[in-house]
């Protein structure tokens, strides 16, 4: 929230206005936003999709001309700009340090199985495990919502699967909290 105030203050002193819309992992109600937003003639649109399915919304955007950033993720086949993370890397440096830090039964929680991200992130992680010799169990390995009830309930069944966990891997805020909240109601700290 606080990004989106600073972007919304920076962009108000350009002469813009931000308008924000979650979809909420929703595809039709994300093509629902950029209909909205293109009727209201807004200057641009800067789209983090749902999935790989945003065709539709950069059609409805094309036949608008109003110009689409996509952030984080692409669609498939995509011409449009994307500005994102390189999450495979950044996953594989977090497990790099948490390994540098003399764990060794690893778990990952991240987002749903068809969600990019979550993919380069898992992809990063067990990477990293596999390079130092480490041994990655696929049944740590969670894709789920990025929210935190589900990283929550993914939490505790993994810590009863596998009581010896010492570091998790997480792949979004929300999720985090979802894995602080159940370390702390399963009154246990991993390592």
């Amino acid at each position: 929230v606080a990004r989106v105030a600073i972007g919304g203050l920076a962009a108000f002193a350009a002469g813009y206005t931000v308008l924000l819309g979650n979809a909420f992992n929703d595809h039709d109600r994300e093509l629902n936003y950029v209909r909205t937003f293109v009727d209201r003639q807004v200057d641009g649109i800067i789209i983090a999709p749902v999935d790989r399915r945003a065709e539709g919304m950069l059609s409805v955007a094309r036949d608008r001309q109003v110009p689409v950033v996509f952030t984080d993720r692409t669609a498939t086949d995509s011409k449009a700009p994307m500005v994102g993370v390189d999450n495979g890397t950044g996953a594989h440096r977090a497990t790099d340090h948490l390994i540098g830090h003399g764990r060794t039964v690893h778990a990952c929680i991240t987002g749903r199985r068809d969600a990019i991200p979550a993919i380069e992130r898992a992809r990063g992680w067990r990477e990293a495990i596999d390079n130092t010799g480490g041994r990655v169990r696929d049944e740590l390995l969670v894709f789920t919502d990025f929210s935190v009830e589900a990283a929550h309930a993914e939490t505790l069944r993994l810590l009863n699967l596998e009581p010896g966990i010492d570091s998790i891997l997480v792949g979004s805020d929300l999720q985090a909290m979802g894995v602080l909240r159940a370390i702390f109601d399963s009154g246990r700290v991993p390592g």
